[in-house]
């Protein structure tokens, strides 16, 4: 008796325990959120949870009479069907899809689905677990919005550089499709860097985080576009490179514009007129790719061309015809000079099929595109600049390069000019000079006796009490100056040429600069035994070249804000009118302020001679900050600061640009991005516990059964479904994703139909709509009532092969939109009653007109059949 007490009590407790974690499991089974369910091989459920009654709307007892792809509607139901049969062979198998609720509402799942198997491996059933994925689809399609929307080019890549994801801006900014550059990478496109180079990068941000650098584009005709890139990375989804572009091609010619009218002025200096001209068509063919340039001066009759100059590479290559000094007359001139008869520019990207060309003279090259610009002074045509031979079209751009080049050049002809006429009359003007005593002075080197012309004692500011020395003259000099004055006189001591700039300061503080020449007599002994020579006030002929040649276009035509700084004080010396607008003070207000008095972003150890250092060393430094207008508001800022150095008068130039927009657009991409990836791992980290609470489940038995797929049965809902789908293929070609063309989602609808029910030539059809854009809500009843009568008509309408047509017409008028389909068939019974009819397709179209678009419907059956639908919309 004691024993068998024991084996009861054992088995009361084998049995007590066996219940717990029965009940415990259910516990577990039925506090899922997510939805679960367990069929068996046939198709026949065998448990669920409450989730999924809830969530389908469905009772128990229904679910029970139900199999799972009821529950599913057109492609849907393969895709489902496949997955079952990838879990019967692999183990596991994962699907997204619409779940179809009792009300009708579809739901996207993500749906993961395991073998379950006993303790011998023999199949039992299929346990399916369905996670909610419509906020997650609804965030990826913020995401996409933001990224494709955005005003600069963006493209995703990998870590092999291939693109995976484009927006528009950058498909219109570089000529490529996107299914073009979906199928490329980075070093298709790059202009300067390697593989090897762009890999080097790709491992650089990887390893060091975020960078920004300049690079070039390829374009697909061929140009080449500045590109200044922001490149992110981020671990999500395997490791994404996330890159911003903007297209800074009109900031670097406007920098390379500045440089060569620089360059210009600088070699005028030291070379002769045609010296000049040549370097300048050169530099201007270098601009605009064009092998062939020359520059003709108009002569006073405007009928006469002079050639000047050929460009270095013309004369090399293309060009061995007479050149420079050839006259002739404008009416015996090519089709070239079209720029001085039609007093425009001109532009020929097809030489060869001008009808009024004349041929070129011998020597000369094939030519197959030209430009030529007239250069205008007082309504008149001073000269005509052109290149040509350029490898692909000349566009605007080119134009205004040329144009504005032609105009500096020009005015660098006149200043020359000038230079040439008063070289030629100085030797005349030189000795009336020295008669009238400007600014003229000797000196005894031996006996140290300095004298000076009344005009030396204006031009200093001396009183005539003041005895003139050596030593008199070096007070007056700029302390700065003084050891390079010195050193130049005692070159010229030794022979060499004396003819220096210097600063002087007069006595009542003012600051000068002269410009001294002088030539040393020499004694028997080749001794220094006297200096003598002219001074001459270059002040504001220095000040003025300083403004005219270095920043006045810069500063008068940017549409940036432009700052010219003192490197050594900080101190504004000149403003554009846009940085006066941006920041809110006056260009008078603006030189009188130091750069610290608007930039916000300074650390307390910020050093002024450092940074200037800093810069100095680099040539120029992009920086970022924030700048504070005058009524105390800020505004974020990309700032371009360049060193210059002209004539040792050492210079900073601000080029600054507002970047509030493309700021907030970055922020809202990085929070986008920071909440996918936290959906991400959280979608991850609940289905790995999900994962563990089925293998407790994998202990449960079933029956093994087949199943067989019946496709036919679904090709009405097929078809139903396709007419949706294509609504959000629509909506995400479309421009906006409120509304879309419904003319284009017609022809789609019925060419599915066609597809699906393997139409024969026998039916035509004839579609007749107006362009007319659709919000979703009446797109999608009009796409269902559409499909709906066009099937049931190549069904019932046309029998034994019978010829026929089907018309679609959708108008709009002041108030209403007017759909009709209607067939030349058979026709309907008049004894059938569609507002009482067991026919699912008819049924169906009532409730869409009547309940969904709130139209009304007339049936005309006096020759075939017409449904006319007649609803308000929102057009």
């Amino acid at each position: 008796m004691v024993d068998i007490k024991r084996d009861i009590n054992e088995h009361t407790q084998v049995e007590n325990a066996f219940n717990i974690e029965k009940a415990f499991n259910e516990i577990i089974f039925n506090s899922l959120h997510d939805i679960l369910y367990v069929f068996d091989l046939n198709g026949r459920f065998l448990r669920w949870n409450k989730s999924f009654s809830a969530i389908t709307g469905y009772t128990d007892k229904e679910i029970s009479t139900k199999k799972p792809t009821d529950f599913f509607l057109g492609r849907d139901v393969q895709r489902f069907l496949n997955a079952r049969e990838m879990v019967v062979n692999n183990g596991t198998a994962s699907i997204e899809a619409e779940m179809v609720t009792k009300n009708g509402e579809r739901i996207n799942y993500e749906f993961n689905g395991m073998l379950l198997k006993d303790d011998n491996g023999k199949p039992l059933g299929i346990c399916e677990i369905g996670r909610n994925i419509t906020e997650y689809k609804r965030m990826d399609l913020e995401y996409k919005t933001v990224l494709r929307s955005a005003m600069d080019g963006f493209y995703v890549v990998d870590s092999k550089g291939r693109i995976l994801d484009v927006n528009d801006s950058y498909c219109s900014l570089i000529g490529y499709s996107r299914q073009e550059l979906l199928s490329m990478s980075i070093k298709d496109i790059d202009a300067i860097d390697s593989e090897e180079m762009i890999a080097e990068r790709i491992h650089r941000i990887l390893k060091v985080g975020p960078e920004r650098f300049e690079t070039q584009h390829k374009c697909k005709d061929g140009r080449v576009v500045e590109i200044e890139a922001s490149v992110n990375y981020s671990e999500a989804g395997g490791g994404k490179f996330f890159v911003f572009m903007r297209d800074i091609t009109e900031r670097k010619l406007t920098e390379e514009l500045t440089k060569v009218r620089i360059r210009l002025f600088e070699f005028a200096a030291g070379h002769s007129l045609e010296e000049l001209l040549r370097q300048a068509v050169a530099e201007i063919g270098r601009l605009v790719d064009s092998p062939i340039g020359f520059y003709h001066f108009v002569e006073p009759d405007q009928n006469t061309l002079t050639l000047q100059a050929w460009s270095p590479l013309t004369l090399e290559r293309f060009c061995k015809a007479e050149g420079r000094g050839l006259h002739y007359s404008i009416d015996e001139a090519g089709v070239w000079a079209d720029c001085i008869r039609q007093r425009k520019p001109v532009i020929h990207n097809n030489y060869a099929s001008l009808p009024h060309r004349k041929g070129m003279p011998e020597g000369h090259a094939e030519v197959k595109r030209e430009l030529a610009i007239p250069i205008f002074r007082d309504e008149r045509i001073m000269a005509i600049l052109g290149v040509g031979n350029k490898p692909y079209d000349y566009t605007k751009i080119d134009l205004n390069i040329v144009t504005y080049l032609a105009d500096v050049v020009w005015e660098i002809v006149e200043h020359k000019k000038m230079e040439i006429v008063l070289k030629k009359s100085e030797a005349r003007l030189s000795e009336a000079q020295r008669i009238a005593h400007i600014g003229n002075w000797e000196w005894n080197i031996k006996t140290n006796e300095l004298y000076w012309s009344e005009e030396n004692y204006r031009m200093f500011g001396l009183s005539r009490d003041v005895r003139p020395s050596f030593e008199a003259f070096l007070t007056t000099v700029h302390p700065d100056d003084r050891k390079f004055v010195q050193e130049s006189i005692n070159e010229a001591l030794h022979g060499k040429t004396y003819d220096i700039d210097m600063r002087i300061i007069r006595p009542d503080g003012q600051e000068r600069i002269v410009n001294a020449k002088a030539e040393v007599c020499f004694d028997r002994e080749n001794k220094p035994a006297k200096m003598s020579g002219t001074v001459q006030d270059i002040t504001e002929r220095k000040h003025g070249e300083e403004k005219l040649d270095l920043f006045r276009y810069l500063i008068d035509k940017s549409n940036d804000a432009i700052t010219i700084v003192n490197s050594e004080t900080g101190i504004i010396l000149d403003a554009n009118e846009k940085a006066s607008s941006s920041l809110g003070y006056s260009r008078d207000e603006l030189l009188t302020m130091h750069v610290y008095d608007f930039e916000t972003t300074l650390p307390d150890t910020f050093s002024w001679e450092n940074h200037v250092k800093e810069i100095k060393k680099k040539g120029s430094m992009i920086v970022e900050g924030l700048h504070r207008r005058k009524d105390g508001t800020t505004f974020p800022t990309e700032v371009n600061v360049k060193f210059i150095d002209f004539e040792k008068k050492y210079r900073l130039v601000a080029i600054a640009r507002n970047i509030t927009e493309r700021k907030l657009s970055e922020e809202k991409i990085r929070k986008a991005l920071d909440e996918k990836e936290l959906l991400l791992r959280e979608i991850h980290h609940r289905v790995k516990n999900n994962m563990q609470i089925v293998s407790s489940l994998l202990r449960l038995q079933s029956q093994n059964v087949e199943d067989k797929k019946y496709k036919d049965m679904f090709i009405d809902s097929q078809t139903r479904i396709f007419s949706m789908a294509l609504i959000h293929e629509k909506l995400y070609q479309s421009e906006s994703f409120e509304q879309i063309n419904f003319k284009e989602y017609i022809n789609g609808i019925v060419s599915n139909i066609v597809e699906s029910h393997n139409v024969k030539s026998n039916i035509k059809f004839d579609i007749n709509t107006e362009n007319i854009p659709l919000k979703i809500d009446y797109a999608v009843p009009c796409g269902l009532i559409i499909n709906e009568l066009v099937t049931n008509s190549l069904k019932y309408a046309f029998p034994d092969q019978r010829q026929g047509k089907i018309q679609i017409i959708l108008k709009s008028d002041d108030t209403n939109i007017q759909l009709s389909i209607s067939d030349d068939g058979i026709g309907i019974s008049k004894e059938l009653d569609i507002q009482n009819t067991k026919s699912l397709g008819l049924r169906l179209v009532t409730a869409l007109a009547e309940g969904q678009l709130q139209g009304k419907i007339i049936l005309n059956r006096e020759r075939g059949t017409e449904f006319q639908i007649s609803f308000v919309g929102a057009k």
